[in-house]
């Protein structure tokens, strides 16, 4: 498969890309969802049409709201060399046109922040800084001293459950860094 049934903008994706039969042959929801960034991926093609369509759909189940009135997720299930790197940078700098300016970027290694960079950076995202989780105090994240007010915090999943000698835990720290709007 190289160009979605539903979406025609992006030029097709570079590297095949195989969808399993059962996959196949569920017929995907109809995408209303328009990107504030179109234009840029339509002219600098930063993005294929098959992450295009993530970035439509995912961006679409970010309008729901589940039962308890926070913001609907979206699982990004690619297989490797699909680029889920590359439609996430093109999903935080859709949510930055938006004004949400605060990003978690988990990634399996420390070593990928350079990657993040780069696709935020080919994505003409490179007023968003990447901040490493690893090289910042367990202290508020958007104090005075710290000042991450924005941008993106990478991190690795083992991050999640570290925590500082006073107890303070890098979840906690995340939760209250990106608020509950």
């Amino acid at each position: 498969m190289q160009r979605p049934s539903k979406l025609s903008i992006g030029p097709p994706h570079p590297d095949p890309v195989v969808e399993t039969s059962s996959l196949s042959a569920v017929e995907p929801p109809e995408p209303t969802y328009v990107p504030k960034i179109k234009d840029e991926l339509e002219c600098f093609k930063s993005l294929s049409c098959l992450q295009i369509e993530t970035l439509v759909y995912a961006c679409q189940r970010h309008l729901q709201h589940i039962r308890n009135g926070a913001r609907a997720g979206f699982f990004i299930g690619d297989g490797a060399g699909v680029g889920k790197g590359r439609t996430v940078a093109g999903l935080i700098w859709e949510n930055w046109h938006h004004g949400r300016k605060k990003a978690l970027w988990i990634s399996i290694g420390s070593d990928l922040k350079f990657d993040a960079r780069r696709d935020l950076d080919d994505m003409g995202a490179s007023c968003i800084e990447v901040h490493a989780l690893n090289k910042l105090p367990y202290t508020k994240l958007d104090s005075d001293t710290v000042g991450v007010r924005e941008g993106v915090i990478f991190l690795t999943y083992s991050s999640l459950i570290a925590s500082s000698s006073k107890g303070r835990s890098r979840l906690q720290q995340l939760v209250q860094w990106c608020g509950t709007g």
